[in-house]
């Protein structure tokens, strides 16, 4: 029997790419660390001296990101029912950001992307 080829080297660019992507995932995770979530569910961005939710200011109505950083600080904190109550995709990007750091590390390490043939199908499936 034949065995599958292995998987394509990834390019240069797509290995800085990962690297840039692992590093901004990293600073995520670590600026949720540093920010006490804010009890309302939402407004934790504001204590990094950002405005508050224009949308949120304009309609009285959430929009779609309103409460993702208290859902990530949230995660830091092992809070997984409270990050969800804040906000659901900010809370699935805050689990899923540790096990995507370790993979995105390795495929630069390694120069493959680890289980993948190529390494837009995970991420594109993200």
């Amino acid at each position: 029997m034949s065995q599958p080829p292995p998987n394509p080297p990834l390019s240069r660019p797509v290995r800085w790419s990962f690297a840039a992507l692992a590093i901004g995932l990293t600073v995520m995770l670590l600026i949720g660390r540093s920010l006490e979530p804010d009890p309302r569910g939402h407004g934790s961005h504001e204590r990094l001296g950002l405005a508050p939710c224009s949308y949120l200011t304009a309609t009285g109505r959430f929009c779609p990101f309103c409460g993702a950083t208290t859902a990530v600080a949230e995660v830091t904190r092992g809070r997984l029912v409270r990050a969800w109550r804040a906000n659901p995709a900010g809370a699935l990007l805050g689990v899923l950001a540790g096990p995507l750091i370790v993979w995105l590390v390795l495929g630069v390490w390694t120069r493959r992307p680890i289980g993948f043939r190529r390494p837009g199908t995970p991420l594109v499936g993200l």
